[in-house]
């Protein structure tokens, strides 16, 4: 019975089964790299060996991404290239942080709840309901860093509440440096991590009086200032970069010459539309994100039990935390959707922070179902638990099952196992010749001939485009090629195919040997 009580216990039980949940099958399901796994991958293995971003900063804050004003941002790039110094660069690798980050998030829940409510019931089920969370899981088996704001939004969280339960500035520091430190994460973060902060002092000012309340204050800013020094003076060193980012991240509503006309106006109502769209039920608990790379279409974000307890617990179950909590928690549910808002597009992935205070929400009516008088209310509390596991089971076959073949496509064609077919066949002295009209093929040549260490052919690409004529160098000694299959233009090479996750063919390797 007393090991019940120990949180060493449940943090080992609870990371074990998350362990398993969101490191199963992790280099499979998702398919295939996305798009900006595959960007992100490039730029940690480019750093891990020479230390520097595409434009030949050493030791970058950023990473620019070529032909674009979007940026990578440092954290995950960081840790992925130490991580890859180590061990070989595989999907499962590249995943592992995003999946470390989500088990450590499960954990940072429980400690977060038990300080909330002082004891490891409603830890437990807070860190149950946050690791079936489908949103959480699917964003946390994807190589992005945008997880990394779910976990320092959660060490804020569990710092600020130990503060206001025991009144420590080092509390304080380290809350606030959680902040600070999400801003290096992902854009989303810049938003809404200094909102978090002005919510922090709010907190101060309610807690505290006096000489107190000025500690208190200089012992926040010092934790946020201390980790936004570099942040702020890349910024000020890189002032020209800020309205490409902008401009790239808003989708062309802010433009250096006009400036933010795309948020005032008759425009600014597809901002509140967005910001708007983040509360409809259906995203949040039948359907999720339109696209199939970020849901599996057959569930939310949440888990539809999910959906009463947290509006019980938004209706009665806050009264049992203290004032100053429910404060945090209101203006998080608040403040988290609000970068939706800002680029007018409310996929999740944009505002994720909002994930630990729902669950708090519901954890909130779960307790509070559970400490009712009647014994309806509180079999009604068990029920939902039980639906609430059900579903999550139901949730996760499907996403180890049918999703992982059906989203397939979104990733685009299997040109990992192209370009290994073609690098293995291409010796040093034959060509290449890559069919430029298939869906992200050169981001995924870069990456695998970095990967393979083979250079010497990457100098001898040649690309095609759609429908012109073969051509390829005099000078090699044999031509590989990767283009669609049965492309007419190569019916006299031999054929590779190369199969896709439900055994059909989108693309193919081409060889034909020197004459």
């Amino acid at each position: 019975m007393n090991r019940l009580r120990s949180p060493l216990f449940w943090i080992a039980v609870l990371s074990t089964a998350a362990g398993l949940v969101y490191l199963h099958r992790l280099g499979s399901s998702p398919a295939y790299l996305s798009i900006e796994e595959v960007s992100q991958s490039f730029h940690a293995l480019r750093f891990a060996e020479t230390g520097r971003n595409e434009s030949g900063q050493l030791l970058p804050l950023f990473f620019p991404e070529r032909g674009s004003g979007a940026v990578r941002d440092p954290v995950w790039i960081y840790a992925a290239a130490a991580l890859l110094r180590v061990v070989p660069f595989s999907a499962t690798a590249t995943r592992l942080l995003s999946a470390a980050a989500g088990v450590l998030d499960v954990v940072l829940m429980f400690l977060v709840a038990r300080e909330l409510f002082g004891r490891a019931r409603p830890a437990v089920i807070a860190a149950a309901l946050l690791a079936v969370v489908p949103a959480h899981v699917i964003h946390s088996r994807i190589a992005t860093s945008q997880i990394g704001t779910v976990t320092c939004a959660l060490g804020w969280l569990l710092f600020l509440a130990r503060y206001v339960n025991r009144r420590r500035a080092r509390d304080l520091v380290l809350a606030t440096f959680c902040l600070a430190l999400g801003m290096y994460t992902y854009l989303a973060a810049v938003i809404v991590m200094p909102l978090y902060f002005v919510v922090t002092l709010v907190v101060i000012r309610r807690c505290t009086r006096g000489t107190e309340s000025g500690t208190a204050v200089r012992a926040a800013c010092a934790g946020f200032g201390l980790a936004l020094g570099p942040f702020l003076l890349w910024h000020l060193v890189h002032l020209g970069d800020i309205g490409g980012m902008v401009a790239y991240y808003s989708a062309g509503e802010y433009n250096r010459n006009l400036g933010a006309e795309g948020f005032f106006g008759a425009k600014a109502i597809s901002h509140l539309d967005a910001w708007w769209d983040c509360y409809g039920p259906d995203k949040l608990f039948f359907s999720g994100d339109p696209d199939m790379r970020f849901s599996t279409r057959s569930a939310g974000y949440f888990l539809l039990a999910a959906s009463v307890p947290m509006i019980v617990g938004l209706r009665h179950g806050w009264r049992m935390l203290k004032s100053e909590t429910r404060v945090v928690l209101a203006s998080g549910l608040v403040i988290a959707t609000l970068p939706a808002a800002v680029v007018s597009n409310s996929e999740i992935k944009r505002w994720l922070t909002f994930i630990p205070f729902a669950v708090l929400a519901a954890t909130c009516g779960v307790e509070w179902m559970l400490g009712h008088r009647r014994r309806l209310v509180r079999a009604g509390a068990v029920a939902v638990l039980l639906v609430a596991a059900i579903q999550a089971r139901s949730f996760l076959s499907e996403y180890f099952g049918h999703y992982s073949i059906a989203s397939a496509p979104k990733f685009g064609p299997n040109l990992a196992a192209a370009i290994d077919q073609a690098l293995a066949m291409s010796a040093p002295t034959d060509c290449i010749l890559l069919d430029s009209g298939i869906d992200y093929i050169k981001d995924q040549w870069n990456l695998y001939t970095l990967v393979h260490g083979r250079s010497d052919v990457a100098a001898r690409t040649t690309w095609l485009r759609s429908g012109t004529a073969v051509s390829a160098p005099d000078a090699c000694g044999g031509t590989t090629a990767i283009a669609t299959a049965g492309d007419a233009r190569f019916a006299s090479w031999r054929p590779f195919p190369i199969p896709e996750r439900d055994g059909t063919v989108v693309v193919a390797v081409y060889r034909r040997d020197a004459s």
